[in-house]
């Protein structure tokens, strides 16, 4: 049988400014809430990893001060896969 549960991850604010916010939500309204290890990587759209982080709790803040504006790309890697979004530095 398989399993029809997976992670949502919600990235937030976009366009961003300083800090991009990155939340865990379930597609499995009877799931117990325990949050999973993660962790992120943040791509510039040549490709070139710019940052990464992780954590075991539910959310994770990450400071993008550093970054240049314009479009950057965002990998989210847990045990049930790697969800990709992108993002705007302003």
């Amino acid at each position: 049988m398989e399993c029809a549960f997976s992670t949502i991850y919600n990235i937030s604010p976009i366009p961003a400014n300083n800090q991009i916010n990155v939340a865990q939500s379930y597609s499995d309204n009877s799931y117990n809430g325990s949050a999973y290890f993660f962790e992120t990587f943040i791509y510039d759209l040549n490709g070139v990893l710019i940052k990464n982080a992780s954590t075991s709790t539910n959310s994770l803040s990450i400071n993008i001060d550093n970054l240049k504006k314009g479009l950057y790309i965002i990998h989210v890697v847990d045990k049930y896969g790697i969800t990709k979004r992108q993002f705007l530095k302003n």
